[in-house]
């Protein structure tokens, strides 16, 4: 939970630096800062009214939340096929990119980099 209300009561009311806030409420003085242009930026004055309840406030300086959209799902790799190919080929590594001598370093070396996004 956001403390703004506390933040902008801090500021207005005992006229506390941000410092002195940021320490007060436990949050990082660019939070201060942040929350304080918001409210300047959306024409919050203090006190604030009865009907400025939590909701209310975090929209009036953030506005509407909006859905970040996920990104799909990424396969993981059978990492107990993966334990059993490498106890079977102890002499096998992670790093066979130039000569793949098992299925496990060709899929490692081929398929690995595009489900994970991670390259030898």
């Amino acid at each position: 939970m956001r403390k703004i209300r506390e933040v902008l009561r801090l500021r207005f009311e005992l006229r506390l630096g941000q410092r002195a806030i940021a320490r007060a409420c436990s949050i990082s003085q660019s939070t201060v800062h942040e929350y304080l242009n918001r409210a300047a930026a959306a024409g919050v004055v203090w006190p604030l009214g009865e009907e400025w309840d939590e909701q209310r406030i975090e929209q009036a300086l953030f506005g509407e939340r909006q859905v970040v959209k996920r990104l799909p799902e990424q396969v993981l790799p059978d990492f107990p096929a993966l334990h059993s190919q490498l106890q079977q080929h102890r002499h096998l590594t992670l790093q066979c990119k130039r000569q793949p001598q098992t299925v496990l370093t060709a899929w490692l070396v081929e398929i690995l980099p595009r489900v994970l996004g991670y390259h030898f």
